[in-house]
């Protein structure tokens, strides 16, 4: 579809059934799938997806979208009370009547995937530690007195805790540049 900026007050973050403290809003979210020129058919990766904001904007766009966060519990819905009604990121796609992406719990320093261009664009809002501080997979032994993630994810019927570290700033650019040079499809004109 084409994008006019009659578009966005459908998608506001106050329409949307599912949104974080850091969800990116709806003119910022589709001004970055224009800058990474988002078109049908595209693949596009949000490594630090959260609520999703981005993909609704590239998957407006008929975008194939593939997200990754380390948050567990996000991702899972395990952030809302036991008997409240499960909302998720999928809500916001279904909502809008939107492909769903493909979602990874994964760690961004710790990229799942085998080393080749594959995606024509990354677009993300990386945590940079004001409203949410950025963690990543990470022995604690390093880090004594730091608070331990409480999620447990069952494994061969075992309790497993996931350690994190703090993931300063400069860290987690290193590695999103890293994962653009990586894994972004280079495209040589010939003119």
């Amino acid at each position: 579809p084409v994008f006019s900026f009659g578009v966005l007050p459908r998608f506001s973050l106050k329409t949307r059934p599912f949104i974080g403290p850091t969800s990116t809003c709806a003119e910022l979210a589709f001004l970055m799938a224009n800058q990474g020129q988002v078109e049908h058919g595209s693949l596009v990766f949000d490594p630090f997806v959260g609520t999703a904001s981005l993909l609704v904007a590239s998957s407006y766009f008929g975008a194939f979208c593939v997200g990754m966060d380390r948050d567990y519990c996000l991702l899972h819905s395990k952030v809302h009370k036991p008997k409240a009604r499960k909302k998720d990121l999928f809500l916001n796609f279904k909502h809008y009547g939107l492909e769903k992406p493909e979602i990874i719990c994964g760690d961004n320093a710790f990229p799942p995937w085998v080393h080749r261009e594959m995606v024509d664009a990354v677009i993300c809002d990386p945590p940079y530690g004001v409203r949410a501080g950025a963690r990543r997979t990470g022995s604690r032994k390093a880090h004594q007195g730091k608070k331990a993630n409480d999620v447990e994810i069952w494994k061969y019927g075992k309790k497993h805790v996931p350690s994190s570290i703090p993931y300063p700033v400069e860290d987690v650019m290193a590695d999103l540049l890293d994962v653009a040079a990586e894994y972004l499809v280079v495209v040589f004109n010939d003119g």
